[in-house]
C-alpha cells in the first residue's frame, strides 16, 4: 500500500494537476451554450484554458459566438495568452505575450506594450477566489481591470468596455457568474 501511494505521488508530480470546470450558459430563462475552463498545474508553470460554444437569437437573427483562450503562467506571473472569439463569420484574436521587460500586446491588427506584472487575470477567476486582489488583467480587453467584493464570496469585476461582471464562489470555487452586457444578463452556472 505504502509503494502504491508513493508511486500515485511521484506520478502527480511528474504529470502534474489538473482540474476541470463546467458551465452552462443562460440568456435569461434560455440555457444557450456552456463554458470549459481547464487548468493543469505542473512544476511551477500552469495553463489555463477557456472554451465557449453558445447559440442565441437577438431581434430574431440567430447568432453563433465560439471563444478559446489559452494562457500559461510560470512563477505566478503570465507568460503568453492567446484569445479567439468568432460571432458567426467575424473571427478575432488577441495576444498578450512576456519579452524581456514588457508584454507584447495584439488586437485588431494594432501593436503595444506594457510594462506592469500581470499575475492575476481573469482567465484565474475560474479557479481562484480573489481574496485581496483589487485589480485584475483582461486577456480579451488588453488591460487591467478593478475588482471588488461586493458581499462575501462575491466580486464585481468592471471591464474597460463598461460591462460587469459578477463573481460568486462557495467553499473557493466558482460557482456562477453573472454578465451584464449591452441591456442582456448573461449567466454562467457551474455544473
Amino acid at each position: 500500500m505504502k509503494t502504491l501511494l508513493l508511486t500515485i505521488f511521484g506520478l502527480s508530480i511528474v504529470l502534474g494537476f489538473s482540474q476541470t470546470q463546467n458551465f452552462t450558459v443562460h440568456l435569461g430563462d434560455d440555457s444557450i451554450g456552456f463554458l470549459t475552463a481547464k487548468r493543469l498545474k505542473k512544476g511551477d508553470s500552469e495553463t489555463i484554458r477557456i472554451t465557449s460554444d453558445t447559440k442565441f437569437s437577438i431581434l430574431l437573427l440567430k447568432q453563433k459566438m465560439r471563444t478559446n483562450s489559452v494562457s500559461i503562467f510560470k512563477r505566478d506571473s503570465l507568460k503568453v495568452n492567446k484569445s479567439e472569439s468568432a460571432l458567426n463569420d467575424n473571427a478575432d484574436v488577441v495576444t498578450t505575450s512576456h519579452k524581456g521587460n514588457e508584454y507584447l500586446l495584439s488586437k485588431d491588427g494594432k501593436s503595444s506594450s506594457l510594462r506592469d506584472k500581470i499575475s492575476f487575470t481573469v482567465s484565474k477567476l475560474y479557479f481562484y477566489e480573489p481574496k485581496n486582489v483589487s485589480s485584475i488583467y483582461s486577456e480579451r480587453h488588453l488591460s487591467f481591470c478593478t475588482i471588488t467584493p461586493v458581499k462575501e464570496n462575491m466580486y464585481r469585476l468592471v471591464l474597460p468596455n463598461g460591462n460587469v461582471n459578477y463573481y460568486t464562489y462557495k467553499a473557493g470555487k466558482l460557482v456562477s457568474m453573472t454578465s451584464k452586457r449591452y441591456g442582456m444578463i448573461l449567466k454562467f452556472v457551474g455544473v
